[in-house]
């Protein structure tokens, strides 16, 4: 008698679980294929962010060659202010060579 209920048991579950085992395979594909979507777009963020890490370096190195341009033109012009000063006469407007 229980060998018999098992029997019927299995033979009413095997469609269910066939269909079960169906549905299960094409979630696992669409995962395979999320996984691989998800790779691609690693690789793509790592790209572009290696690109714009370059960028903000070219930037930096920009920035610091004017920043050092602009220290040169700084210290010329204080020079020069110090030179017209020195060849001007007192009395004559110290205010107009104002830094």
């Amino acid at each position: 008698m229980r060998t018999r209920l098992k029997q019927l048991v299995r033979a009413a579950l095997a469609p269910f679980l066939r269909w079960l085992q169906a549905q299960l395979a094409v979630l696992d594909a669409r995962l395979v294929d999320l996984q691989a979507g998800q790779d691609d777009l690693a690789r793509l963020n790592r790209a572009v962010i290696e690109a714009h890490s370059s960028e903000i370096d070219v930037i930096g190195r920009e920035l610091a060659q004017q920043r050092l341009l602009l220290e040169s033109l700084e210290l010329r012009q204080a020079e020069l202010i110090a030179e017209v000063r020195a060849h001007t006469p007192d009395d004559v407007g110290d205010a107009r060579l104002v830094d």
